[in-house]
């Protein structure tokens, strides 16, 4: 097994997540040759993966997509556990066959990190597959200005067509489109806290702003903060 470091990029929402998964998903061969492992078998994008994962005991509403099934459709505990263990051994073989020394993951799951129940879930994941095996692990988090995240956000719901007026909008925006009740700003400084309290020694929090600004754009800075060679 050459794996020696993995990445866990766990959003935030609304920060460049996405273009950071697409550009590592379809530049796969320039990742591998030098010596960095996307997990191409979970999808381009692992947040409903990591919906499902982080979550093996108790279902998850927003982790159905993965099994394309509406939200609230009810997953039969076997079917979901075995869908959930084909995962993980798929990611296991991975790191047990490729000469690189980095594997990165990407979902968009910084929802749920204010819950101190999820921080314990990943805890755990990262210690049974990562840590027992001598893997060093690094959590990515991007952090955005509120104001701009949530021009961003509801720029998304009209884009997608969600109504969103209304003293409420906050909290129906959340529910609707995750499952929860809250969302920034109370999820977003709560998630952050979190991150830095339970991952302190494994925590890289990255500035949306820098990352755009940067010369080599937003997915430049990202690979620059994981080790990529910037020649590269």
């Amino acid at each position: 097994m050459a794996i020696k470091r993995v990445i866990l990029h766990l959003g935030m929402g609304k920060a460049g997540s996405s273009s950071i998964q697409h550009a590592l998903f379809t530049n796969s061969s320039v990742l591998e040759s030098n010596g960095f492992r996307y997990l191409n078998e979970w999808g381009e994008n692992h947040t409903f993966v990591f919906a499902n994962i982080f979550h093996l005991d108790s279902p998850v509403p927003f982790g159905n997509e993965l099994f394309g099934k509406d939200m609230h459709e009810v997953i039969p505990e076997e079917e979901r556990k075995n869908k959930i263990m084909n995962l993980i051994e798929t990611m296991l073989e991975v790191m047990n066959t490729t000469e690189c020394e980095t594997l990165i993951l990407s979902g968009e799951y910084w929802w749920n990190l204010a819950k101190i129940s999820l921080i314990e879930n990943i805890q755990k994941f990262i210690k049974d597959y990562f840590l027992t095996r001598g893997i060093e692990t690094t959590i990515v988090y991007l952090v955005r200005n509120p104001l701009t995240w949530m021009i961003s956000f509801s720029h998304q719901r009209v884009f997608y067509g969600k109504d969103f007026l209304g003293s409420n909008f906050i909290e129906l925006s959340g529910e609707r489109l995750y499952g929860i009740k809250q969302i920034p700003p109370g999820n977003y400084y709560d998630a952050i806290i979190n991150l830095i309290k339970y991952f302190y020694d494994s925590l890289i929090l990255m500035k949306f702003e820098d990352a755009v600004n940067d010369k080599d754009g937003l997915v430049g800075f990202f690979l620059k903060t994981i080790g990529f060679p910037e020649k590269k």
